[in-house]
């Protein structure tokens, strides 16, 4: 019989080589193997099944151990230590490709991608929301004003790192429409320098009076304009 390829809970792609779940179990084993995982970071406690005991020792997989407490009103607060620690070895290109779990893949995991998406420069808007989306009912206010006034400030000097490994295919795009935007500029510079050479006296017998009248309408469009956006 096939082995079921089943991924944990709430699994999803965090940026390339940073997954996020829930606890793993031995049913998640045959899509694990799969990802070509070095790094396992664990913010909740539990044991491994001894299939993927036995699987993390023979790949050589690093488990490091970051278990947190979950927010809860009014006096039980997350361990921000613990969590900067965490954050440290997702921004460590090393640790690649990682999984960042807990039990369920929602409150610690959703706070910890949180803060990885505001070094990723997100909007609160879109951090909250997909922090709402994977947390579902167990959504925690505290949570929101962690991932909102926690200081990121020791980690600054990673989000160059973080921006260029996690939004790769964003930045290729941006510079593809950067150099296109350069071709359409040079374009425009050619096309300018080339109709005020013809409007020159000394090159008017070059057109006829047709043509003449259409490309000093459209000179005088192209003048008017500039002093507009001076």
């Amino acid at each position: 019989m096939a082995s079921t390829v089943q991924p944990p809970l709430n699994f999803g792609l965090v940026c390339p080589g940073v997954y996020r779940s829930g606890f793993p179990s031995r049913h998640n084993l045959t899509f694990l193997q799969q990802l070509g995982l070095r790094t396992l970071i664990r913010l909740a406690e539990g044991e491994y099944p001894a299939e993927l005991v036995k699987w993390v020792a023979h790949e050589g997989i690093e488990v490091l151990e970051c278990v947190m407490t979950c927010n809860q009103e009014p006096f039980v607060g997350m361990e921000e230590s613990i969590l900067l620690r965490a954050l440290r070895a997702v921004l460590h290109t090393a640790t690649r490709p990682l999984l960042v779990h807990c039990l369920r893949g929602q409150q610690l995991t959703g706070v910890l991608v949180s803060c990885v998406r505001k070094l990723q420069r997100w909007s609160l808007a879109s951090t909250f929301d997909e922090y709402r989306r994977y947390a579902g009912p167990t959504s925690s206010l505290r949570d929101l004003q962690l991932i909102e006034l926690i200081d990121l400030h020791e980690l600054s000097a990673k989000r160059d790192d973080a921006n260029r490994v996690c939004q790769e295919d964003q930045t290729g795009g941006q510079r593809v429409e950067a150099e296109m935007g350069e071709q359409a500029t040079r374009q425009n510079l050619s096309q300018s320098t080339t109709l005020k050479r013809v409007m020159m006296p000394e090159n008017r017998h070059l057109h006829n009076d047709g043509q003449l009248s259409k490309e000093t309408e459209l000179l005088e469009w192209q003048d008017s304009v500039e002093r507009g956006c001076a």
